[in-house]
């Protein structure tokens, strides 16, 4: 179904390429081992590196989508357990009044 669909993948390549190339590939014109890497193996590569990129960070950053406030809760329940305020951290998430002139 993947390949019939029109989508290239790497690992299907490197079966499909040399099989077409043993069966007769050459009729249709001469395809070399250069042509193969060179047309289809490497940009197909890239293609699915980024492809595969794109899609988990999307993954991820939908289903971590609330990460930075659990986060910020989680720090300002530390800093009021220990009655400890750390100005980093304070600056880091925005929270800090003094840098903005208040």
């Amino acid at each position: 179904m993947f390949i019939s669909s029109g989508f290239e993948h790497f690992v299907v390549n490197t079966l499909l390429c040399p099989l077409g190339m043993m069966i007769g590939a050459g009729e249709f014109g001469d395809v070399t081992i250069g042509q193969m890497f060179g047309n289809n193996l490497i940009p197909v590569t890239i293609g699915n590196f980024f492809g595969a990129f794109l899609l988990a960070a999307i993954m991820y950053g939908c289903h971590h989508r609330e990460l930075p406030e659990l986060v910020e809760k989680a720090i300002m329940e530390k800093e009021a357990a220990s009655g400890v305020s750390t100005p980093e951290v304070v600056v880091a998430l925005g929270k800090d009044d003094s840098a903005k002139g208040k």
